[in-house]
């Protein structure tokens, strides 16, 4: 088994590998012992194979030939393995202190010999190569690998590792050991990494590697909701420093979100993970999500939520009535009323609820009814034409001998009755008086309606009148009762008569007998059946049956003698033998006895026939009709015969097979069998004729061409000639512009050769004029001066390939097609034949972006920022010495106190350098102050400086005020300072926070409410309400015998106290001792203390006050949305601009106590997309405008390809159109030039995407295919099909000589030209033919042709 699986490796998977490395190797090359050359098994006789032969390349090989063995060599020794078959390897060594001379290895050839000689032992004298000392290099320059005696080498550890100790010896030497044979001696060396000190954990991150070694790394990373700043690796130099500098990772911070028009988001931070929630005004509902959480990208989950106000749909009239209160909005109610006499059904009233919908269906009011006329009734106890109300029931009562129609009952539905009402004449509700025999046939039984009574089989009515009729009621009948009496038929004789000839029989149980002539009647369903006498036979029904006092059927029946005459038509069958002869029996004569039609008369039998067949039309005479596919001789004979004195005149017509006709065909004519007899369109040939056709030159056959005659009809339809196609041949210089590999008559194809291109047409077979590029050199195009922007490319067949504009040279046919310009030229140049060449190509017109290449100098570095500022429109901006902002690009830089955009100052890129309009003055980040918000503190923050409430955590400048209060005034207590100021990074206090306060005996809770007007809370936490607005304060606190005092500074006058129940978060009904301020005004301003039994007291402020804010105007295209009509203290305006724009300023202002705007009213500016950074060492990008439409078009820089679009285009929502692309590294392997060719210029080490590699041949190889290669952006070279293969030149034409062949100026290897002397008078001097055996080597000299006489 182990034997059988080396075989199967031998024969099959060795071809494999010989063919993938076996060398090429030309014929000159080849050495002489090598067997015959191949290319594939087929190559190869019987049990040879094609394989590898080293140095013989391919050859037929007998892959178990085995060689002889090999002799032992002196002071070595020789390694086999197994079988010393074809291509076995030996491995010669020698003994330690001897060294080898020679092959080291030869191998069994297919010749049955070793390759190479035997080679030798040696004494050693000289050293070998140095030994090898990990991470270290000695000086030796020996090429031979050998030593002399007593020659040194000195080591040294390469760059990034030093010597393990100082004491090391570092030589080596070459000296003689004891058994006098060469070797190195030394050196003690050991070489060790250089280390690194230890690069120190990373805060809020991670580090991976632990090995502080050059040239080891160590990566970075940083935990959710951190970036990394600076580098991402750090290594170990050569030096023992780490590269790069040390990195650090920032905390995620999310954009300040902004509240939604009639809402507001509340939040403590803008860091990682944190949550802000979102809340709409009164009559607003939210729309999306709650609460939105800061993801570690620096972005908030979801999407932004809105406020929709809460509307209920419109409400469609109310039919018979109206609705009081046409508002849809929340909190609405709409009062339904029903018109005069209409009934009220459903709800009287609906609100506007939460959820926008209304709080009750529509109702419906209902119209009376009239009291209708009835004829033959009446309505009981109702008069007509009285009104009777939506949904009530009245009795119809209908006179005697009547019913109602439907019901009795009427039921009024809004002005209509459930149905008409009719008083019609009673139904029969019985079935009508059954009669025996009889059945009744009625399709309704309503007054007036009819029956009619129908007798069964067998009986018959005593008399005619049989309906009977429905009146009031009853079923009546006019005349006497309906009777069915027995039915009976009488003697046969009275209906068919006497039966000549044969009998009239009646069927009984027991059989059949005589009718007798005193039998007079038979009953119903009795049968009689007719018999003929011998030698009669019965023409007409057998029977007849006595059905309903009749003899059916009534056709008389005769009894007819069976001496009468054949009836005219008649077939004349055979009935001696029905049964179907086999075929064998048909074709052997047979048939004639078979089937002998049988004629009564002088004339005889008919011999009978398959083809035919025989019909009497008289006495004495008969046609003959052929079968399908047959046919008369003639056309004169009509197949009729007569028998006249025991002949048949004319003799009966015999019947052949038919004949067919050739059809019509063009550029064919038709061979027929046998005879080779030529046949044309229209001939007719005989039956079983069989014909092949024969298209004209130039045309081929398409479908069946074989004509077959079977009686009358041709077996097979035949196919047509057509124009034969063109076969477009392999062609070893020049592409055809398809793929195709044929073309149809008529059609061209486009030869390009390299210096111009061929029109080839096809004409019934044959390209004109014939295909050939003769060309051999691969020409190419110096690198234009123009520097223009242009699209370069160059087609390969109908394949397009673009060419980057980094090469030195291009490949002929290459295209450059130029951007428009003002400037009348032609739009492209043309690579032909190794120069530029006008082409009249249209000039590309395009958006400059897409053409125009920016370099490095025109983009700007990172802005340096102090510590105290930041980027505000690029999100999570961490700066990078890689980065590049294209020109034009606004950056808003603002200060770390900044809340938002507004006090931020742009500055702009302009070629390379960023420009300020004005400087940026920012308190030092030691001198801020940090407010962390705390959502739990329950407390209200107020900006006084910027007139604003603080939401976020924010950095405070040095001299910032904030006031703070609850945010439930009177149900909640200040736990500190109400008011904190920053000086120099520290506030002036803790900071306060809010605690509910709990009804007990020691502290006292306030509510308040406020009706009949508009209130607000101020940044102190004072109570204003509005001019006449009714205020309710209530203590909450429990009742006692002793009531609590209500104490007012205000002493214009005094205000009702009383004890209630009250409503809070926590509490249901709790007990609360309450004062009513009604029709606020001015003077009722002023503290209200609420003062326990216990002395235990809690205070609020009141404020009363009519001053309004001016109504906010602004541009026209700027929406802005109230929180309160009333534009009362507290009033919220925000501002929103249309689709394409945003709001230049403060979102939000607020109606303050002084009845000013807390901020002026913004304007709306076209939108504008985020500022674009990109990594300036691959790539480069160009910003037409960040407004809406404008594009940012990325290109990379050489060796780079783009992966995403390379086009973006700012959106109306003011967001890029999609993802940053990014430049990755492309590179393509090593090329090697193909076999017999070379690179045109100096080949490199490394190639990168656009590079472009231009082929040629040696000379006498002719090139075929590309002449040139391009570095893809997948890393992959572009199809390469490059052949240089070797050639002949014509060797030209003797005097008085020619050839037998049209002259070509190439021939490849192994063609042949055969000369010849035209003339008798010359004859050759030599062989007359030449063999081109190798490139530019014919196989012998050309001949002459000389006079024969010489």
């Amino acid at each position: 088994m182990r034997v059988q699986f080396l075989i199967f490796i031998v024969y099959y998977y060795f071809p494999i590998i010989w063919s993938l490395s076996c060398p090429e190797v030309t014929v000159s090359q080849r050495p002489k012992h090598c067997k015959k050359e191949c290319t594939v098994d087929e190559d190869c006789k019987r049990n040879k194979r094609c394989m590898c032969d080293g140095e013989c390349g391919l050859s037929c090989v007998n892959p178990i030939a085995m060689c002889h063995p090999l002799p032992n060599i002196e002071n070595g020794f020789i390694r086999t393995a197994g079988d010393l078959r074809f291509g076995s390897n030996a491995e010669y060594g020698c003994n330690k202190g001897y060294i080898l001379v020679g092959a080291s290895q030869r191998r069994c050839q297919a010749n049955k010999e070793w390759s190479s000689s035997q080679p030798v032992c040696r004494l050693q004298l000289k050293c070998g190569p140095p030994s090898e000392i990990p991470f270290a290099v000695h000086d030796g320059s020996s090429f031979s690998g050998e030593y002399d005696l007593d020659a040194e080498v000195t080591y040294n550890c390469i760059p990034g590792y030093h010597k393990f100790n100082a004491k090391g010896l570092s030589i080596s030497k070459c000296l003689l050991n004891r058994k006098n044979v060469a070797q190195w001696f030394g050196p003690d060396l050991r070489c060790k990494a250089r280390a690194c000190p230890d690069p120190g954990d990373i805060e809020n991150g991670l580090r991976e590697g632990d090995t502080f070694e050059y040239p080891h790394y160590v990566k970075y990373s940083c935990n959710p909701g951190f970036l990394l700043v600076g580098s991402t690796s750090r290594q170990c130099s050569s030096n023992g420093e780490w590269t790069n500098e040390p990195a650090n990772c920032k905390a995620t911070e999310c954009s300040r979100p902004s509240s939604p028009l009639h809402g507001k988001v509340v939040g403590s931070s803008l860091t990682y993970q944190s949550v802000v929630t979102y809340s709409c005004d009164h009559g607003y509902r939210l729309v999306g999500q709650v609460q939105r959480i800061c993801l570690a990208e620096g972005i908030w989950g979801g999407n932004e939520p809105r406020c929709e106000e809460i509307r209920c749909s419109l409400l469609p009239p109310l039919p018979n009535g109206y609705i009081e209160g046409g508002e849809t909005s929340f909190g609405t109610i709409a009062v339904f009323r029903c018109l005069e006499t209409m009934t009220h059904e459903g709800a009287s009233k609906a609100k506007c609820m939460e959820d926008g919908q209304w709080s009750a269906p529509m109702p419906r009011c209902l119209a009376s009814c009239k009291v209708p006329p009835i004829q033959n009734g009446r309505i009981k106890d109702k008069s007509e034409g009285q009104l009777i109300a939506s949904g009530s029931t009245i009795i119809v009562e209908c006179n005697k001998q009547h019913e109602a129609n439907i019901d009795e009952r009427l039921i009024c539905a809004n002005s209509t009755w459930s149905h008409v009402p009719v008083c019609s004449p009673l139904s029969c509700h019985n079935w009508p008086p059954r009669v025996p025999h009889a059945r009744i046939l009625f399709s309704k039984s309503s007054h007036g309606s009819i029956a009619k009574y129908q007798c069964n089989n067998g009986y018959h009515a005593f008399r005619k009148n049989q309906i009977i009729k429905c009146l009031y009621g009853e079923w009546v009948k006019e005349g006497h009762p309906m009777k069915c009496l027995p039915s009976w038929c009488e003697h046969p004789s009275k209906t068919y008569g006497t039966l000549p000839g044969g009998q009239i029989l009646l069927e009984g149980i027991l059989g059949a007998y005589e009718f007798q002539s005193y039998i007079q009647k038979v009953e119903e369903g009795r049968a009689i059946s007719f018999q003929c006498s011998k030698g009669n036979y019965l023409i007409g029904p057998p029977k007849a049956t006595c059905i309903n006092g009749e003899w059916m059927p009534k056709v008389s029946p005769k009894c007819v003698s069976q001496t009468h005459p054949m009836i005219e038509g008649k077939i004349l069958w055979d009935r001696k033998k029905r049964s179907v002869p086999s075929r064998a029996k048909r074709e052997s004569g047979d048939i004639e006895s078979t089937y002998n039609r049988q004629v009564i008369g002088k004339c005889g039998l008919i011999p009978g026939k398959l083809e035919r067949m025989i019909m009497q039309h008289s006495e004495n005479g008969i046609s003959v009709i052929c079968r399908n596919g047959y046919e008369f001789a003639s056309e004169r004979i009509d197949g009729k015969s007569t028998c006249i004195n025991g002949k048949w005149q004319p003799e009966i017509a015999e019947c052949i097979p038919k004949s067919c006709r050739v059809p019509i065909r063009l550029h064919v004519f038709f061979l027929k069998s046998g005879t080779s007899q030529i046949l044309q369109s229209n001939d007719v040939v005989e039956d079983g004729t069989v014909a092949q056709m024969a298209c004209l030159r130039g045309f081929h056959l398409a479908g069946n061409g074989v004509l077959e005659c079977v009686k009358g009809e041709l077996k097979e339809q035949l196919g047509h000639c057509v124009p034969q196609e063109c076969v477009l041949s392999e062609l070893l210089v020049g592409k055809y512009n398809t793929t195709a590999e044929t073309i149809k008559n008529g059609e061209s194809v486009l030869l390009m050769c390299t210096g111009a291109n061929l029109t080839l047409t096809c004409s019934k077979g044959s390209l004109n004029p014939p295909p050939s590029c003769n060309e051999n050199e691969s020409r190419f195009c110096i690198a234009p001066q123009d520097t223009t922007p242009a699209i370069i490319y160059r087609y390969h067949g109908l394949k397009k390939t673009h060419i980057d504009r980094y090469q030195s040279a291009y490949p002929n046919g290459t295209i450059f097609q130029f951007k428009c310009n003002d400037r009348e030229e032609a739009g492209g140049i043309e690579c032909i034949n190794g120069e530029w060449v006008s082409n009249l190509l249209p000039c590309v017109a395009a958006n400059i972006t897409a053409w125009k290449t920016p370099t490095n100098d025109e983009m700007c570095s990172p802005l340096v920022l102090e510590p105290n500022q930041r980027i505000f429109n690029v999100e999570n901006y961490v700066a990078h010495r890689m980065h590049l902002f294209a020109h034009g690009t606004i950056l808003n830089i603002g200060c770390i106190t900044t809340s938002n955009e507004v006090e931020t100052v742009p500055i702009k890129c302009r070629r390379g350098r960023w420009g300020f309009k004005k400087k940026l003055n920012c308190s030092k980040v030691e001198s801020t102050c940090s407010l962390k918000m705390n959502i739990n503190s329950h407390t209200v923050i107020y900006h006084t400086q910027k007139k604003e409430t603080v939401l976020f955590n924010q950095n405070f400048e040095s001299g910032a005020k904030l006031l703070f209060r609850c945010a439930n005034i009177g149900l909640e207590r200040l736990h500190g300072k109400r008011e904190l100021l920053c000086y120099n990074g520290v506030w002036s206090n803790p900071i306060p926070y809010c605690t509910p306060i709990q009804p007990s005996g020691s502290s006292v809770p306030i509510k308040y409410a406020v009706t009949h007007g508009t209130h607000a809370i101020s940044s102190n936490g004072e109570l204003i309400v509005s001019r006449a607005a009714n205020v309710k304060l209530t203590c909450l606190t429990e009742k006692v015998a002793s009531d609590p005092i209500w104490k007012v500074t205000s002493t214009y006058r005094s205000y009702p106290t009383q004890w209630t129940k009250a409503k809070t978060g926590d509490h249901d009904d709790i007990d609360g001792f309450e004062v009513s301020i009604a029709s606020a005004q001015p003077f009722d301003s002023g503290m209200l203390h609420c003062v326990l039994p216990n002395g235990a007291r809690n205070s609020i402020k009141l404020l009363v006050h009519e001053d309004k804010c001016p109504y906010p105007t602004g541009p026209s295209n700027l929406q802005i949305d109230l929180s309160s009509s009333t534009l009362f203290v507290g009033t919220v305006a925000q501002f929103s601009c249309p689709t394409g724009f945003f709001v230049e300023g403060n979102l939000v202002s607020t109606c303050l106590e002084d009845a000013n705007w807390s901020h002026p009213v913004p304007r709306c500016v076209a939108a504008q997309c985020p500022a674009i950074f990109v990594n300036g060492t691959r790539m480069t990008v160009t910003v037409t405008s960040y407004r809406t439409g404008g594009v940012a078009h990325f290109k990379c820089h050489r060796g780079f390809t783009l992966v995403g679009e390379q086009n973006l285009h700012c959106t109306s929502l003011g967001s890029w159109s999609n993802d940053y692309p990014r430049c990755n590294v492309v590179n393509c392997p090593p090329l090697l030039p193909p076999s017999n060719g070379h690179f045109i210029g100096e080949p490199k080490n490394f190639y990168t995407k656009g590079d472009i590699v231009l082929l040629g041949c040696l000379p006498n190889y002719m090139l075929t295919g590309g002449d040139f290669a391009v570095c893809q952006a997948d890393g992959r070279w572009s199809e390469i099909k490059t052949k240089c293969d070797g050639y002949c030149r014509h060797p030209g034409q003797p005097d008085h000589g020619a050839t037998t062949s049209i002259a070509k100026d190439y021939y490849s290897i192994g063609e042949k030209i055969v000369f010849y002397c035209p003339s008798q008078s010359y004859k050759l001097s030599s062989d007359n033919v030449l063999v081109c055996t190798s490139p530019g080597q014919w196989s012998r000299r050309l001949p002459l042709c000389l006079p024969s006489n010489s």
